[in-house]
């Protein structure tokens, strides 16, 4: 039934070509030899220790990419939502919408989080100085983590394009930056109408 090269063990036949190299604890010893897996079958406690530490370093590392990465949209979002509300305000002032000015207000010095909104104001009126003459239109703040570097603190920048050229009133400089890295984002208003970032 079996070739030449099968062995006996107690009553059991084992092809020599199929046998596992280990052997049952119960079958060690039968034929005289000794089995291969001793009495230890875990693992010890440093082993585990050793992959807890690892797990734990991969995932600080993932946590902190992931927040990093997290914070860097944030930049960017902001950046892009006032570059947008900048153009909507110079174009929105173009086509006289409403009859009035429109403006971008950024103000860096209320707690505890800065914000920034798109307003329109008659003609006659100077801005942000003639509060009651005022319509804001959308209101946003910076998001977590971020903020202005100009204006400076305690400052504000006021922004208002003139109606039918969209001139605005100064030429002016934006910067916002994530608080953590000191990544930063710069957003140029030009004395001939051009908004950049």
């Amino acid at each position: 039934m079996f070739n030449k090269k099968s062995r006996q063990l107690g009553t059991k036949y084992y092809p020599a070509s199929t046998r596992s190299p280990r052997l049952r604890k119960d079958e060690a010893g039968v034929s005289g030899e000794a089995g291969v897996l001793g009495t230890n079958q875990g693992f010890t406690l440093i082993e585990l220790m050793i992959v807890a530490a690892i797990g734990v370093i991969l995932l600080s590392i993932g946590f902190l990419s992931l927040r990093s990465f997290r914070i860097g949209q944030n930049l960017e979002n902001d950046a892009e939502t006032i570059f947008a509300l900048l153009r909507a305000a110079q174009e929105k002032s173009i086509s006289q919408e409403g009859d009035t000015r429109w403006g971008v207000y950024l103000d860096n010095q209320t707690s505890p989080r800065n914000f920034y909104y798109l307003y329109q104001v008659a003609e006659g009126m100077v801005g942000v100085e003639d509060m009651p003459a005022l319509t804001i239109n959308i209101t946003r703040t910076l998001n977590s983590g971020i903020d202005f570097a100009e204006p400076t603190s305690g400052s504000t920048i006021n922004i208002m394009f003139s109606r039918a050229t969209g001139y605005p009133n100064t030429s002016t400089t934006v910067i916002i930056f994530a608080e953590q890295s000191g990544d930063q984002k710069v957003i140029t208003v030009g004395s001939n109408g051009r908004v950049s970032y």
